[in-house]
């Protein structure tokens, strides 16, 4: 990374499970990649993940198309995004993002651009030629936002593109939940620009799917609870979770599988007996569950009701 280039921080949301309704806020998809933001100067661009580490080298072709804004004569540029490897307008694949992330050798980074190619989605501008507008309403940014990319004439592939947004949320909820998409950010139009700090004037609401699992055992040191449904003759792990419980949940299921379990070392296991529903984004290598969630406890179903048959829209390579 160029040493003289300080990155900013991203602002960023706050989980919740409503989303605000009114004529203040504005619409966004939400989409599953890097947060990243986008310095472009005359001779040179960055690009760097939330957490500060350069992303320049592994998305190659991002950085391509900054040129087309560097012909437009708007510089400089500091633009906060999202880096997708989009699988729809409305999707993007963390798996293949997080893949493109980690890879170091040019050659595999050519393979990789190749075979998922990326895509930045813009969805704020900080800076416009020499004027910062952090405290610039975020309406009038996302005007200077729109007015930028009218005025270029990209090259194609086109690897950076402005994020859609809506006046109401009914307008896009339907199209996320269509292409599975990660979920809806509302933005407060008013909002000014708070690098590095989480605001409830952007909320960030999550497109959850559900799965119908069963507990298998409780890690004591840990405190994770594994997870599994009913294969033709085994329970199929498909995660660990510990987050989304109360107190009192926590505690229920814990004297539960102290109660009828077995310990060895710091971990009890349990008979398939304890059902409960999970929330998680999408299901990764190996069938785990990216951030599983408790939902609810599921009193009334039985272990055979736990498969991926029952389950319906669950993706997984078990067969």
């Amino acid at each position: 990374m160029n040493k003289d280039v300080i990155p900013l921080k991203p602002m960023l949301p706050t989980l919740q499970t409503s989303l605000p309704s009114s004529n203040e806020w504005v619409y966004e998809p939400k989409y599953d990649g890097f947060r990243g933001i986008l310095t472009i100067g005359e001779s040179h661009s960055t690009l760097i993940s939330r957490h500060g580490t350069d992303l320049t080298t592994q998305f190659p072709e991002i950085i391509k198309s900054t040129k087309d804004f560097v012909i437009s004569k708007n510089l400089p540029l500091i633009l906060d995004g999202e880096i997708t490897c989009l699988t729809s307008k409305y999707c993007s694949n963390f798996l293949h993002v997080q893949k493109r992330g980690r890879a170091i050798s040019a050659s595999t980074i050519t393979k990789l651009s190749n075979q998922f190619p990326s895509t930045f989605i813009a969805f704020d501008i900080l800076r416009y030629k020499e004027i910062d507008l952090l405290n610039t309403p975020l309406d009038e940014r996302k005007s200077i936002l729109s007015t930028l990319f009218s005025t270029i004439v990209f090259s194609h592939p086109i690897n950076i593109v402005p994020v859609p947004y809506f006046n109401q949320p009914n307008e896009i909820l339907g199209e996320i939940f269509l292409h599975f998409g990660e979920g809806l950010l509302a933005k407060n139009r008013k909002s000014a620009y708070a690098p590095g700090k989480r605001s409830t004037d952007w909320i960030k609401v999550k497109n959850w799917r559900k799965v119908h699992c069963i507990v298998t055992s409780w890690n004591s040191e840990n405190d994770y609870f594994t997870c599994g449904i009913m294969g033709k003759d085994k329970v199929i792990k498909i995660g660990q979770v510990k987050n989304g419980f109360t107190r009192e949940e926590r505690n229920a299921l814990i004297e539960a599988i102290r109660s009828n379990g077995v310990k060895r070392n710091q971990t009890y296991t349990i008979e398939p007996s304890i059902c409960i529903e999970l929330n998680y984004l999408q299901t990764l290598s190996e069938n785990t569950l990216r951030e599983p969630t408790f939902s609810t406890f599921l009193l009334h179903h039985t272990v055979e009701e736990c498969t991926q048959k029952e389950n319906g829209h669950y993706e997984s390579s078990v067969s």
